[in-house]
């Protein structure tokens, strides 16, 4: 079984992928998907949508479909060679592709070391503890079944309850006064996404934010996973909590929110940012002050926003799908899967024809729309019909004479 991974497969890849993350939001999006097939579906199709990005591969099956004009003149100016370091040539393609890798290991070493640092930070305040939290957390790990070792602590600064730690696992606490209902239903929740493992789901999405960092679609895939991740563990706690009051739940929910809502003064915030704010309160009254915000951020209807989702999950969940449409649809997906894979986009040349006889009058192709060009230093560059040359390196030569072109050697 031959599999190859090349620079069209890659394209493929991305293009697919992204195509799948837009789908997903808008699935997502919609109530009555969202309470028929449930947020384990999304989720399934959320890391799909990741799996074709990082799997990007021609298979046995998969079939080329030549595209001309704009993607041949995007291939050939990736090509087109940028001048040799240590007598290795590099093309524009190259750059690209060292910048990527590059940001990413930046990207990928900034966000370890800032784990590590904040986990290093956090353990500073281990003796800031709870002692009614401890107990209601043993309550809890009781009632679960499942006994996790957890670290529970109080930081002060903190605006809302918060789980970090994918090995070392700490629940963080406010400094505020919860009653007793309030902070067993804190805990309850701080204690499910532990449960579903939601900690190792973000990690996973944040690497893939920091190996495409180029794609903004990574950053709407994030937002709506965190919001599902978090509808999955509110229905955690409503399934292992039988006996749980659920009003009192979201009086909890509501109270966190109001907390972690509450506006603080921005000390980071960027000069440009700034600016834009201030013209837009000034000159516009502020009608455009959601210009410059992430869609999420924005301020939204109270229908609109992320604990009203919650809220209206929990409280009326929905009718599910029948299995069979369950099935039906997971084959689909499986079907439109195998589909992206079944062909690849790739730059062709249409050769004109003219018939040259040879020795033994055998008609050939000539190809008329340029050739490559061997120098004598065993370089290579492309001379095309209108005269215009430009290097390309030795690796591309193959895909050119794939092209179409003939390789003459200089005189």
């Amino acid at each position: 079984m031959n599999i190859e991974v090349s620079f069209f497969s890659v394209c493929m890849g991305i293009l697919f992928s992204s195509f799948f993350i837009v789908a997903v939001h808008l699935l997502r999006n919609n109530k009555a998907f969202l309470k028929g097939f449930g947020v384990i579906t999304v989720l399934v199709l959320h890391v799909l949508s990741l799996c074709r990005m990082l799997l990007p591969a021609d298979f046995p099956f998969t079939e080329p479909i030549r595209v001309e004009k704009i993607y041949n003149d995007i291939y050939l100016f990736l090509a087109k060679s940028c001048g040799s370091i240590a007598g290795r040539e590099f093309s524009i393609l190259d750059i690209l592709l060292w910048i990527w890798f590059f940001v990413s290991g930046v990207c990928l070493v900034y966000w370890m070391f800032s784990y590590c640092r904040n986990m290093h930070h956090f353990g500073r305040f281990r003796n800031n503890r709870n002692l009614l939290g401890e107990e209601i957390l043993k309550v809890v790990q009781k009632e679960t079944g499942r006994k996790m070792k957890i670290h529970l602590m109080v930081y002060p600064t903190l605006d809302g309850p918060k789980s970090i730690g994918l090995f070392k696992k700490i629940i963080l606490l406010p400094a505020k006064d919860y009653s007793n209902e309030e902070l067993f239903s804190v805990l309850v929740h701080e204690y499910a996404h532990f449960l579903n493992h939601d900690l190792w789901i973000k990690f996973l999405a944040k690497l893939f934010q920091c190996l495409f960092w180029w794609n903004p679609l990574i950053i709407l895939l994030q937002h709506d996973l965190s919001q599902i991740l978090e509808i999955k563990c509110d229905f955690t706690v409503r399934q292992v909590f039988s006996k749980f009051k659920k009003t009192a739940y979201m009086q909890t929910l509501i109270r966190v929110y109001e907390d972690e809502s509450k506006p603080k003064e921005n000390t980071h915030k960027g000069i440009i940012v700034r600016i834009l704010s201030f013209f837009s309160l000034k000159l516009f009254h502020g009608k455009f002050k959601n210009l410059w915000r992430p869609f999420w951020k924005r301020e939204k209807p109270p229908e609109k926003t992320e604990i009203y989702e919650r809220f209206d999950m929990l409280s009326n969940p929905g009718k599910p799908v029948t299995l069979f449409a369950q099935i039906l649809f997971y084959i689909l997906c499986a079907i439109v899967i195998v589909w992206s894979y079944s062909f690849v986009f790739q730059p062709f040349y249409e050769p004109p024809r003219e018939d040259i006889y040879t020795d033994n009058l055998t008609s050939v192709a000539a190809v008329f729309n340029g050739y490559i060009l061997k120098h004598k230093d065993g370089t290579f560059s492309v001379v095309e019909a209108d005269g215009s040359t430009y290097e390309i390196m030795q690796d591309t030569v193959d895909v050119f004479k794939k092209l179409g072109y003939a390789i003459k050697e200089e005189q």
